[in-house]
């Protein structure tokens, strides 16, 4: 288990990193859009957030068996991620309609779809439907890492500031 969550760890800094240097070759933030701003931030967020995930489990870990932390970890979790899809949406609301060229409104709503799926799997882990309550946790963590390479990938081929 720890070995899988330093993985994860290791892998979203690394991505936060590379994220990093895109941002810094994508011109002055001060002239971005919203949606870039949006896309940029939402991508940081998710990797950023995995990383959080997997330190929260292996502290949790270091006081409570291997279920029990990964489920409390869930459940923390997932409070925070419905929490930050509510103000993903209400921030993704205006970028959508304004028909940036940066941003895909049927994309959009889809990887929305997803970030919604996975805070239920982290919410249902959490309430103890599945058996490995950390292979779903550990999948959660996946699935928001690349979530988050999706965001990176979409950003070097379309990238902000440069339309």
């Amino acid at each position: 288990m720890d070995e899988m969550l330093s993985i994860t760890i290791e892998a979203g800094v690394g991505l936060a990193g590379f994220a990093g240097i895109v941002v810094v070759l994508s011109g002055d933030p001060r002239t971005w859009s919203q949606t870039e701003k949006l896309r940029i931030g939402t991508m940081l967020f998710l990797t950023l957030f995995a990383v959080f995930g997997a330190l929260t489990c292996l502290f949790l870990s270091r006081h409570f068996d291997e279920t029990s932390a990964s489920r409390l970890a869930s459940g923390f979790m997932s409070i925070i991620f419905f929490s930050a899809n509510a103000i993903i949406w209400k921030k993704s609301r205006e970028p959508l309609k304004s028909r940036d060229p940066t941003i895909k409104s049927s994309l959009a709503y889809i990887l929305l779809t997803f970030f919604l799926l996975d805070a239920l799997l982290l919410a249902l882990n959490a309430v103890g439907l599945f058996e490995d309550s950390f292979a779903a946790f550990f999948m959660a963590l996946i699935c928001l890492l690349l979530f988050a390479a999706f965001l990176f990938v979409r950003i070097l081929f379309v990238r902000p500031g440069l339309h």
